[in-house]
């Protein structure tokens, strides 16, 4: 009995120290903190090698974050064309 307990403990503590990462990054895009966007990538890569519920989840989370608009609801803006306006005309 005392071995089970253990061993149960040790494996819910592992699980828990394993997904911190993923809560952590999902307070931060609740929030639209942009590193939570970078964090959520990232742990959407590793999820790619978890064949094959995580492999689905990785190219969703990708797809998703990786789209223009949800990258301008993070506050990061793709260079585009530069605007065209003279500094010296008066307003």
């Amino acid at each position: 009995m005392v071995i089970t307990t253990s061993i149960g403990t040790m494996l819910a503590i592992f699980f828990l120290v394993l997904s911190i990462p993923q809560i952590v990054a999902g307070i931060g895009l609740l929030r639209y903190a942009a590193w939570a966007r970078i964090l959520a990538l990232v742990l959407g890569v590793l999820h790619l090698f978890n064949i094959p519920f995580g492999t689905i989840v990785g190219i969703y989370t990708i797809w998703v974050l990786m789209d223009d608009r949800a990258a301008a609801l993070f506050g990061v803006f793709r260079p585009g064309p530069a605007a065209s306006y003279d500094v010296t005309a008066p307003r």
